[in-house]
């Protein structure tokens, strides 16, 4: 009976739930236990459930985009948007209006609300696909208008999404954020009092794009010597990124207005 028991012991030590209890999920994941991640992702901890979830949606994200549980789901739908798969993109889109899965629902610390959102919008920012877009341009709709600080961190992900997406129907919003306490006429933007700002994201973003009219904003503030400091010397960065690609090299600085925004 003795042994029979040290048997069962040396068992569930090798191969059982035990053997996954004392194993570090980070072991785990290098063994690809999809078993022991699974094991790991009942645990109470949520840390230790947020990287065995993490882990195994590397491992097999397509069977864990329908798993039961958000946090599944939401780190999977991550995962195959790094290739464009179009099975996240439902996900993803409800994740960042706040739509099913609801992002409070989530049990890991780091998944739960803007967190989330901040994470949708990025992997959204990379697709090729209309309604990666149109999710986007709803987001940040709110951010033309004025930027609750609690708020400020999403605006800047989802502008900055934007950008990476490179859209120029993402121009007219990108515009309106950054001059929507300046006056996009003369070029003038007030000093930001915190940085990182949703204004220099929209500045960022407007360079990536680099469409004639996303250029024409970045000039205006680029001159105007009454704008933000930081935000003209990203401005200038910017235009100097987006005119690199003349054939003849030119600067912005040296290039009349009439030209600055030729593609």
């Amino acid at each position: 009976m003795v042994a029979a028991a040290l048997l069962v012991a040396d068992v569930l030590l090798t191969c059982g739930p035990l053997h996954y209890h004392v194993t570090s999920t980070r072991a785990l994941a290098e063994r690809s236990s999809r078993k022991g991640l699974r094991y790991k992702m009942r645990a109470r901890d949520g840390v230790v459930r947020g990287h065995a979830t993490e882990y195994l949606a590397e491992l097999e994200p397509e069977e864990l985009l329908n798993d039961p549980g958000p946090d599944g789901r939401y780190c999977a739908a991550l995962q195959l948007a790094r290739s464009g798969d179009p099975r996240a993109l439902p996900l993803l889109i409800g994740t960042l209006s706040r739509g099913e899965p609801a992002a409070s629902a989530f049990g890991v610390p780091w998944m739960r609300g803007v967190v989330a959102q901040q994470g949708a919008a990025h992997a959204l920012g990379g697709y090729r696909d209309d309604r990666a877009l149109t999710a986007l341009l709803t987001a940040v709709e709110p951010f033309r208008r004025a930027v609750r600080a609690e708020e400020r961190s999403l605006g800047i992900s989802v502008v900055g999404a934007l950008g990476r997406y490179g859209d120029a129907r993402a121009v007219p919003a990108l515009v309106d954020i950054l001059y929507r306490g300046g006056d996009v006429s003369t070029g003038y933007v007030p000093n930001t009092t915190v940085l990182p700002s949703v204004e220099g994201s929209a500045v960022k973003a407007l360079a990536q794009i680099g469409s004639r009219d996303a250029l024409e904003a970045l000039y205006r503030l680029a001159r105007n010597g009454r704008s933000c400091r930081l935000l003209r010397q990203a401005a200038n960065e910017g235009l100097a990124q987006a005119l690199g690609s003349l054939p003849d090299g030119r600067s912005h600085r040296s290039v009349p207005r009439s030209n600055a925004t030729r593609r």
